[in-house]
């Protein structure tokens, strides 16, 4: 099931990214068919200067609302497929671990009830903290390490209360956390260690904006009102009326 998920999660990226990628090529392309249309006009010799500058007007509103229409077609898309991609992510990250082999079981289990007693028992920082550590190594598969964290989280107010000093108890927190931080890592599969990250990307595709200043700045020919609501054509439609939905 999480490789499946990986997998969607790649191709909803990869699609997110063609649409970025194609923004240039259909930009230019509906510039080029306004600079037609626009030139056609003009050089026509049977309008009239008045007539010639009313279907120059009538060619900017034509383009200026396809131009944004297709700003939205394309924002709604992308980022369609980067919400199915983050749905397939965080299907991985929550998916069940699997079972830790039975002699690597058998092991955790043998030495973490003599640890946790150690940690108990210790009326000493440094040995508290070293039988803490030695659950961790121990818990070298994601079952494990998921079972490693709960007896972290435990086992931490008792050796945290043999801190002598203020010092002495921030560093040790330091300490901890860092534990736990290495826990939270070997509990994860390598699946939704890639899922994690894939995340992080997504995160970064979501804030960009997809008109960069110099697509926007290239509309300006046709309307500074299309260059001003290309990353924002819902507002501009909704304006006109019905063209958001």
């Amino acid at each position: 099931m999480t490789k499946g998920s990986i997998k969607a999660v790649k191709e909803n990226i990869g699609a997110a990214n063609s649409i970025h990628s194609s923004i240039t090529e259909l930009v230019t392309m509906d510039l080029e068919e306004y600079r037609a249309e626009r030139s056609k006009v003009f050089n026509n010799r049977n309008l009239s200067q008045e007539g010639k500058q009313e279907q120059y007007k009538a060619i900017r509103a034509k383009y200026e609302r396809q131009f944004l229409e297709l700003a939205k077609a394309m924002k709604d898309t992308y980022h369609k497929h980067i919400k199915d991609a983050k749905e397939q992510a965080e299907k991985a990250m929550v998916a069940e671990v699997p079972k830790a082999s039975d002699h690597n079981r058998k092991l955790f289990d043998q030495k973490t009830e003599a640890l946790r007693a150690k940690v108990n028992f210790s009326l000493n920082l440094a040995d508290a903290k070293k039988a803490l550590e030695e659950i961790v190594s121990t818990a070298n598969e994601p079952e494990l390490a998921v079972e490693a964290k709960s007896q972290l989280m435990q086992l931490s107010q008792q050796v945290m209360s043999l801190a002598r000093t203020g010092s002495e108890l921030q560093s040790t927190k330091y300490e901890l956390g860092e534990m736990y931080k290495g826990l939270a890592e070997k509990a994860m599969t390598e699946e939704a260690r890639e899922a994690s990250q894939l995340l992080e990307s997504m995160g970064r595709m979501e804030s960009r904006s997809l008109f960069s200043p110099l697509i926007t700045g290239a509309i300006q020919e046709v309307s500074l009102d299309a260059a001003k609501y290309m990353n924002d054509p819902d507002k501009y439609l909704k304006s006109l009326g019905g063209g958001a939905e």
